[in-house]
């Protein structure tokens, strides 16, 4: 079951932890931002009273950045002041990066950046926050992550998409489906408030689904499942990795079923395009 997840940035105002911790299962928080215009790093000013407040209410917390990074040295500085931040803190989910416009207008200072350079210093700050010892993801919209970002360079991070409607349109570890829940309703000071429905437990220590598959040694059994054509999920994504040249999306279409197929016949199968025991193990194995 999908748990409900708050986010919350000084644009709340005071927020009641109390209030709060009643209302949802865990509470995301921004700790900072490099500003849109001079490019200072600054701490979000509710940072550390949102952090510890929630931690005095036992609420499984989290961590956002937003970034206007226009290197990869500016990305790598975003990381390391937002790493001293939370260092000593006990996180629930992973750290998030926030990918957006700063306006309709495209007037941030990295609001022109192309699609290439913008994932470039995205993998940068996201390494950097993995080399440190945290899973990272990534916080967009459906269309920022469809149409400003080369997400085929982002398939192996958490994955945190907005979009407000009955769907998100994107497979997620969480949905951000509203932003203007009532504020008061979850102990906030402000108007309005958003919302997510988290589907991987991260709470309970889960990974994210789309995190890269480990490798196993010759003596450890790999227990697949046979994949076929319309099949969707993370091993299809470790189908795909492990195949080589395709796109990283984990729906099993055409490309991967004349992928899988191209495999059989080298290794002398059925060349049926269902990857059952026989192929994986030649994949496997190859």
């Amino acid at each position: 079951m999908a748990k409900l997840i708050a986010d919350i940035s000084k644009h709340n105002g005071t927020v009641t932890m109390a209030t709060m911790a009643k209302k949802v299962d865990g509470l995301i928080i921004r700790a900072g931002y490099r500003s849109a215009g001079s490019g200072t790093l600054t701490t979000d000013p509710k940072w550390a009273t949102n952090i510890k407040n929630a931690v005095k209410q036992s609420l499984p917390v989290g961590v956002y950045w937003w970034t206007t990074a226009k290197s990869t040295a500016e990305a790598k500085a975003e990381a390391e002041y937002l790493l001293n931040l939370i260092s000593g803190y006990t996180l629930s989910f992973p750290v998030w990066l926030d990918l957006e416009y700063y306006d309709t207008k495209r007037t941030g200072r990295a609001d022109n950046l192309s699609k290439a350079n913008r994932t470039q210093y995205a993998v940068a700050f996201l390494e950097a926050i993995e080399a440190a010892g945290y899973d990272a993801g990534v916080y967009c919209n459906k269309d920022f992550w469809s149409d400003s970002l080369d997400n085929s360079q982002l398939q192996t991070y958490a994955r945190w998409i907005a979009r407000y409607g009955s769907s998100c349109g994107v497979d997620c570890d969480m949905w951000q489906y509203t932003s203007s829940a009532k504020g008061s309703t979850y102990g906030a000071s402000s108007d309005n408030i958003d919302l997510s429905h988290c589907y991987t437990d991260f709470i309970s220590g889960a990974k994210s689904q789309f995190a890269t598959a480990t490798t196993t040694t010759e003596e450890e059994t790999h227990d697949m499942d046979t994949l076929r054509k319309g099949d969707k999920g993370q091993q299809v994504r470790a189908l795909q990795m492990l195949l080589g040249g395709l796109t990283v999306d984990g729906i099993f279409g055409t490309n991967t079923e004349t992928a899988v197929k191209a495999w059989q016949n080298n290794y002398g199968l059925d060349a049926d395009g269902i990857c059952g025991p026989k192929t994986w193990a030649a994949i496997l194995g190859g």
